[in-house]
């Protein structure tokens, strides 16, 4: 009852996505304890009923391109706009973007390679010369780090970029 409380709690205050991620993740913690003998019991949160989610589906119609692009040209963070540039013009996932590194870009053929994918497959993006150009402009600038969106966190890299996307 506690946990199916917590669920319903969660999905009302942050949404039925994080409710959600809650269960999973604490089933994932229950089945540990029980498997290293911690717990002993049934899993509390084996029996709960997830909310249903929908997936996202919206994306920019044809007449909001133009006033998209025009702001993203004017976007402060530089950080946030190259992310964008590169991300549209290469279809990379985020992490894949944010984990880029100077070593795998070649200029020379326009690609990169992705050497650690979630997939775990290595593979190779052609590179728009609207990529290259940003990949270019970053390159300029005086760096010290292997990566092409440097941070400084744990992993030496930027690892989101949900403040700037906010404001």
């Amino acid at each position: 009852d506690d946990v199916r409380g917590l669920h319903d709690e969660v999905g009302g205050k942050h949404g039925h996505a994080a409710a959600n991620r809650l269960i999973t993740t604490l089933r994932a913690i229950f089945n540990w304890a029980i498997d290293h003998e911690i717990w002993v019991g049934a899993n509390p949160a084996r029996k709960i009923a997830l909310f249903p989610e929908h997936s996202r589906d919206r994306f920019l119609k044809a007449e909001e391109v133009p006033k998209f692009l025009q702001e993203l040209s004017v976007e402060p963070n530089r950080d946030l706009r190259d992310f964008i540039w590169i991300s549209l013009m290469s279809g990379a996932r985020r992490g894949d973007v944010l984990s880029a590194r100077w070593d795998d870009i070649s200029f020379d053929t326009h690609s990169w390679r992705i050497p650690d994918p979630k997939a775990r497959v290595p593979y190779i993006v052609p590179l728009m010369p609207e990529a290259i150009e940003v990949l270019k402009l970053r390159e300029a600038v005086p760096k010290d780090s292997p990566w092409v969106f440097p941070g400084t966190g744990r992993t030496g890299h930027l690892a989101g970029l949900k403040r700037p996307w906010q404001v």
